[in-house]
């Protein structure tokens, strides 16, 4: 799946490519995950989260969508309703073979505890 993540800093009056895929999977110069998108979330300028729908993953930027690293896997096949507070201190829904889990994070997403059910 070909996706670009641009950005805008004047209301989308003008928007700027950050980072793009290619259909067949491979990386580019914006180093933008593959996979299906899940959720795109920016707590600020710098930090943001990208979950894939099928794969149960999810991804972490520290330089604006520049570069992106695959945080220890949740595993099922889905991530969903991603946020974050603080870098640090996140949330988001993980659905396996059943329903939907809440998972929160103290660590940026290296370890997660289930809340719920």
């Amino acid at each position: 799946m070909d996706k670009q993540l641009f950005k805008t800093n004047d209301g989308g009056l003008h928007w700027t490519l950050i980072a793009t895929t290619t259909t067949d999977g491979r990386l580019t110069d914006g180093l933008l995950p593959p996979g299906y998108l899940g959720d795109l979330y920016f707590l600020d300028e710098s930090h943001g989260w990208y979950s894939e729908v099928r794969h149960g993953t999810l991804h972490a930027t520290s330089d604006g969508g520049r570069s992106w690293q695959r945080l220890p896997g949740l595993g099922g096949v889905a991530v969903v309703g991603v946020h974050f507070i603080s870098p640090e201190f996140g949330s988001v829904l993980n659905m396996d073979a059943g329903p939907f889990r809440l998972m929160t994070t103290s660590d940026g997403g290296r370890t997660w505890v289930q809340r719920y059910p």
